[in-house]
């Protein structure tokens, strides 16, 4: 297969599947994509019906449960394709795997995984007689690799936005009063989101502190960290009343659990 065709496909499944996910998230994105791929494609490679699986079917969840299916694909339901050496389990984002190999199979098949969450699904594809393998093979390799791709953006996407949340809620709705003083505070995050905060602290007899703070890392792990800090020194100097205490017992805190 030339090059610059396997590029250009690259583009142009990457376009179609970006546009459906930039609208679409988990299964109802990979059922959409199942459509689409097959719409594009399936007289290019020869194929006459697609099937989407999730994995979870049976007493030991072994078994495929239909989601999704286009074109002519009759007689393939969850428990022949559970037995058909689907049991090696390919990882998510592997390969393409035939099931039934050769030419002049009567039926082929081929399948790959692909983990939405913490289910993985399915996609089988039924060929008919003088199929192309070879294009077969690229589109859907090509699919699978981009499929994976977006769903690991949107794990990302998750996890940084839930991230932002627990970064916003450290920071303070307003600044305190203090006499002689006009304080104020802003915290403009940068691309990344982060353990970045600030905070007041009342020390008493006219005294205030105020914390700055950067959790080491980025994303959600970050925001974990300083979580903790602002909880632990809000804590602390509630209780102690003294800053030098407060900190010497977060220090060890997080000395231990790290």
């Amino acid at each position: 297969m030339p090059l610059v065709f396997a590029k250009d496909l690259y583009r142009r499944l990457d376009r179609m599947l970006g546009e459906l996910h930039a609208r679409l998230r988990g299964q109802e994105f990979l059922e959409q994509a199942l459509y689409a791929v097959f719409d594009a494609h399936a007289r290019e490679f020869g194929s006459s019906g697609a099937q989407l699986f999730a994995h979870g079917g049976g007493q030991d969840g072994k078994l495929l449960e239909s989601i999704a299916r286009v074109g002519r694909i009759e007689g393939v339901g969850s428990s022949p394709l559970a037995l058909a050496a689907f049991h090696a389990h390919p990882e998510s984002g592997g390969r393409v795997r035939l099931i039934a190999d050769g030419e002049d199979a009567a039926q082929p098949l081929a399948f790959f995984e692909i983990a939405a969450g913490a289910r993985p699904f399915v996609f089988l594809f039924r060929f008919e007689p003088g199929w192309d393998r070879g294009a077969a093979e690229l589109v859907l390799n090509t699919t699978c690799s981009i499929l994976s791709v977006k769903l690991a953006e949107e794990r990302l996407g998750n996890a940084m936005r839930e991230a932002a949340e627990i970064q916003r809620s450290l920071l303070p709705a307003a600044a305190p009063a203090f006499p002689g003083f006009d304080i104020a505070a802003r915290s403009q995050p940068a691309e990344q989101v982060g353990g970045d905060w600030f905070d007041y602290l009342p020390l008493g007899e006219g005294s205030l502190g105020i914390s700055i703070g950067d959790a080491s890392g980025h994303g959600l792990p970050a925001a974990l960290m300083a979580r903790d800090v602002v909880i632990g020194l809000r804590m602390g100097i509630e209780k102690e009343l003294k800053a030098g205490h407060a900190l010497a017992k977060l220090n060890r805190v997080l000395h231990a659990s790290t």
